[in-house]
């Protein structure tokens, strides 16, 4: 009994699935580093905010200040409050970019071991 040469994959098509699936580890890597990376800097940005906050809502601070020289300057605190809200913006739009990495890669991983499955079909018997 010899194989007929169909029931061996095509090299193209051992060749497509090889880059599909490169493609999809990247893809997949790409989204999880932007993920780890971007929730880090996210969470930096949240605690300074927080802390800015504090500070513009704290009384004592609007007191002291005037009386040490330096006037209170609640629009440069506003600024720096406003700055970190965009950063932090920024972030979560890495995160979602990040997360759609991950989704496509799963995507392609599904579809590369669909196509694997495809090509490993037994051949059937004719007769």
């Amino acid at each position: 009994m010899s194989t007929s040469p169909s029931s061996k994959p095509h090299p193209a098509k051992n060749r497509t699935l090889q880059t599909l699936l490169g493609v999809a580890l990247v893809c997949v890597a790409l989204g999880i580093g932007n993920i780890i990376f971007a929730q880090f800097k996210y969470n930096q940005y949240s605690d300074l905010l927080s802390e800015a906050n504090a500070e513009l809502a704290r009384p004592e601070s609007a007191v002291s200040l005037p009386l040490m020289g330096s006037p209170l300057n609640i629009d440069k605190q506003t600024q720096h409050i406003t700055r970190l809200k965009v950063r932090m913006d920024f972030y979560s739009l890495v995160i979602l970019g990040g997360q759609t990495l991950v989704a496509l890669g799963g995507i392609g991983l599904a579809a590369c071991l669909l196509i694997g499955r495809k090509s490993e079909e037994p051949p059937t018997l004719a007769g």
